[in-house]
């Protein structure tokens, strides 16, 4: 095993961290959530009715995310504009690339 004891264990915290695109380092001790898209089945139907229902859940899970203010709801700094910019790049590229 990895830890010699189950005490050593962390949330968030690992050994060896590792790094993703967008500067996303895991295991470093910050929690990054992890959003799994679970469209309709109607959207099945055509690319235009899918396409809608990612847009659609990707929007809902931003203004839950984010208040009016720009302010995450947990206690993070405030967006900065390269932050929002680069989220919404993210998501929009996961649209494009169904």
């Amino acid at each position: 095993m990895a830890y010699e004891s189950p005490d050593s264990i962390l949330f968030g915290v690992s050994k060896k961290t590792l790094k993703y695109g967008f500067e996303l380092e895991v295991g470093c001790g910050k929690v990054v959530p992890e959003i799994k898209y679970w469209p309709n089945r109607s959207a099945e139907e055509d690319l235009s009715k899918t396409v809608e229902e990612y847009e659609k859940i990707t929007k809902d899970i931003l203004v839950r995310a984010v208040d009016p203010a720009g302010n995450f709801t947990c206690n993070c700094s405030p967006l900065s504009n390269k932050t929002s910019t680069t989220i919404s790049f993210i998501f929009m590229r996961h649209l494009l690339f169904l």
